[in-house]
């Protein structure tokens, strides 16, 4: 179990890849992270900053995920460019698992990498679309495009299909996407029939994201359907998997005592205010974390957990060193 961003100083995620595509592409890859031990030493504010930063955490099935996403970057482009659905419940890790790769292949402005071979990503979310038109101008806004709101569909998708083409754009990421079966069949595909011109001119592999009906957002178009799989994320329970969560998370709370999470009073109580979600189990521990550097405890009880929601006091951030 590892946690994930995107520091240059790192060593690289271990992934099978083309050799000559790995050359091409080894200085972005996404990096492993290990919070430096020294770091646990630091003052109090040092360490409740780090404790503060958003991380992926990169348990074995979102290992998966992570990927196949990569593969479909680093590959040769396919006439049939591949799709890849990760559904889950909500706070799963679905977005911060787009976020991260799209921090990862970001591109600056629709000029900067002209003629590059450098790759990137760009994403956008699915919630409200209903038409080819909306699909290409969210496109466009996300890349930092001029959007010309008069624009003839054609000429529209030209623009984008120009646009993603010379920023060497590799995947595209799609959140929200059970939303798409929120419209009618019509507007549905619309929706899907601007997706799949985009896959097929520019051989473009897509990443979509969303709660479990997600998987049957593309069950429209048979020959969308054919190129997506899916990867289920899951709800946490109590079995050798979050023992295992739990002990990868230990060292990144910074704690200057011992800390064990995976006592049967501290299993059960995180489990029960988390539901069993990723996200709420991160902010659960990071929260309790900040308390106990804050207070000098320097540890986690089971009388720290509390629901996510429920943070400690905000004057902790107050410092000026945090900001």
């Amino acid at each position: 179990m590892t946690t994930l961003d995107n520091s240059n100083d790192s060593s690289p995620l271990s992934l099978p890849q083309d050799q000559e595509m790995g050359e091409m592409y080894d200085d972005i890859t996404p990096k492993t992270v290990e919070i430096p031990e020294e770091l646990r030493y630091k003052s109090k504010a040092e360490r409740i900053m780090a404790v503060q930063t958003e991380r992926v955490v990169l348990y074995p099935r979102l290992g998966e995920a992570v990927n196949r996403v990569l593969w479909m970057i680093k590959q040769k482009p396919r006439s049939r460019a591949p799709g890849l659905i990760v559904t889950g419940p909500t706070n799963s890790g679905k977005t911060t698992l787009g976020n991260w790769i799209l921090n990862a292949y970001s591109q600056l402005s629709p000029s900067s990498f002209i003629d590059s071979v450098r790759p990137c990503a760009v994403m956008i979310e699915l919630s409200g679309l209903t038409t080819q038109r909306g699909v290409y101008g969210r496109i466009l806004e996300q890349i930092h495009a001029p959007v010309d709101s008069h624009a003839r569909l054609a000429d529209r998708e030209l623009v984008v299909t120009m646009t993603l083409r010379n920023i060497n754009c590799r995947l595209l990421i799609l959140d929200e996407a059970q939303d798409v079966l929120k419209t009618s069949e019509r507007d549905q595909q619309r929706v899907l029939d601007a997706l799949k011109y985009l896959m097929n001119s520019l051989k473009l592999p897509v990443l979509a994201l969303g709660v479990e009906q997600a998987g049957k957002a593309f069950d429209s178009d048979q020959h969308l359907r054919a190129r997506f799989s899916e990867i289920k994320l899951p709800s946490w329970k109590d079995d050798d998997d979050l023992i295992d969560l739990l002990a990868s998370l230990e060292p990144n709370l910074l704690l200057q005592r011992s800390v064990n999470l995976r006592t049967r009073e501290m299993v059960k109580k995180l489990l029960e205010l988390s539901e069993g979600r990723l996200g709420y189990i991160v902010d659960i521990l990071r929260n309790a974390a900040i308390e106990g550097i804050s207070s000098g405890m320097e540890t986690i009880t089971p009388e720290m957990l509390r629901r996510p929601w429920d943070v400690p006091s905000h004057e902790i951030l107050d410092c000026p060193t945090l900001h």
